[in-house]
């Protein structure tokens, strides 16, 4: 009889293990390429999330350091008390701001920004487009337009201090008010530039508060009426915002988030004479 050769191949128990295998792997795979999307797609909108909020900042910010501009064409001196433009409100809730700069616009109209909400509860930065005579209280819906888009950003907080609000010190940085009187301190007549007085009401300017007369480390030399003060302007914005599409929500207990907190100097001093009358 010739040879026999028996066939061989792998048994029902070894191709199952085989698939078992096969498909442990590949399940393996799938989730660290899934797992690899969902990461970079979460870079992504929270790098577009940062544009978007960072971008706000940058507009509101340079917008307000134009207040006070007059463009004048003469020489302006320190005791010349004269600009139309360098007023600043601030809302007591600090989500809204209104400033004037010469625009070749009445003096008395101004532009400004507020937070506003939205369509389902979407938080908005609105902006004047042109300048008109309303106010925070008063804001109106005309000249105004979304400086967000709702569809991609949820601003949760827009807010404008004139103190750090990263500081809690009686020194904390912010807006300040020189007094440029001369006083006499004994032999010596010196002025009281070196004096300032920060406002403890995060949305006050200092040269309005009604506690300017007292000085804060001199009990007999006041604040007299005429006496001429400086305001150095230096404002605080934060904004925060959240991702409102669908790849920075998916998924999270909170959608992505960010804070960008802005420091504006306003170059343009606010000059005014003191009203106020000695104890």
């Amino acid at each position: 009889m010739g040879s026999r050769r028996l066939a061989s191949g792998l048994t029902l128990v070894e191709l199952m293990i085989g698939i078992l295998i096969g498909m442990i792997l590949m399940t393996a795979v799938t989730s660290v390429y899934i797992a690899s999307i969902r990461s970079n797609t979460a870079v992504l909108t929270m790098a577009q999330l940062n544009h978007e909020v960072r971008s706000v900042a940058e507009v509101v910010a340079n917008d307000i350091r134009r207040a006070g501009f007059d463009n004048v064409t003469s020489t302006r001196t320190l005791a010349d008390l004269q600009n139309d433009y360098d007023r600043i409100e601030i809302s007591s809730t600090g989500d809204c701001v209104r400033f004037g700069y010469n625009r070749s616009v009445a003096a008395l109209k101004s532009f400004g920004f507020r937070w506003v909400e939205g369509t389902n509860g979407i938080g908005v930065v609105e902006m004047k487009v042109a300048a008109d005579d309303t106010t925070c209280d008063n804001w109106g819906s005309s000249n105004s337009a979304a400086l967000t888009d709702e569809r991609r950003v949820n601003i949760t907080d827009f807010r404008l201090s004139t103190s750090d609000p990263s500081v809690d010190s009686e020194a904390q940085e912010g807006s300040r008010c020189f007094n440029l009187a001369l006083r006499q301190y004994g032999d010596q007549e010196q002025a009281l530039d070196e004096w300032s007085w920060l406002s403890d009401d995060a949305t006050t300017l200092p040269c309005d508060r009604a506690d300017l007369a007292v000085l804060p480390e001199a009990s007999v030399e006041k604040t007299l009426g005429g006496d001429l003060l400086v305001e150095h302007r230096q404002l605080f914005l934060t904004v925060t915002g959240q991702a409102n599409t669908p790849a920075g929500q998916a998924g999270r207990d909170q959608p992505l988030e960010t804070t960008i907190t802005t420091e504006i100097r306003i170059p343009n001093n606010r000059r005014l004479l003191a009203t106020i009358s000695p104890d």
